[in-house]
């Protein structure tokens, strides 16, 4: 009975085993697909190629932070440009000043286009 024990406990232990290598192996390969993943987007960046969904820039608080937990971790930190160097500063655009009257209207498609009393943009009203 001894023999029995000892064997389902070697049995338990190698399953153990067996089971952590796998799931380090497969957590190894995530960790390195992402790495891989960052690393090509960061060049994306760097190469002015990639334009980002949001143009608001991380704040640097927030920036610190990430950086100390690369740091703290043993991640590779680099030196990413700025975010004025990443997403130029656009002016923004005076609104334009309203329309009044046909005068300022586009008729590009005037052939098709008519007034409620008949007439065409141009024409004298009835």
């Amino acid at each position: 009975m001894e023999d029995n024990a000892a064997a389902r406990f070697r049995a338990t232990v190698q399953n153990a085993v067996t089971h952590s290598e796998r799931v380090a192996g497969e957590a190894k390969a995530r960790s390195d697909r992402h790495r891989a993943e960052s690393a090509a987007l960061a060049q994306q960046f760097r190469a002015r190629r990639q334009a980002g969904a949001d143009p608001t820039p991380t704040s640097p608080a927030l920036r610190a932070v990430a950086n100390s937990f690369r740091v703290r971790n043993d991640l590779p930190v680099e030196n990413l440009p700025s975010a004025a160097e990443l997403v130029p500063i656009r002016k923004r655009e005076r609104p334009k000043p309203a329309r009044v009257g046909d005068e300022d209207e586009d008729f590009s498609q005037e052939r098709i286009m008519r007034r409620v009393d008949g007439t065409r943009p141009g024409e004298p009203r009835k």
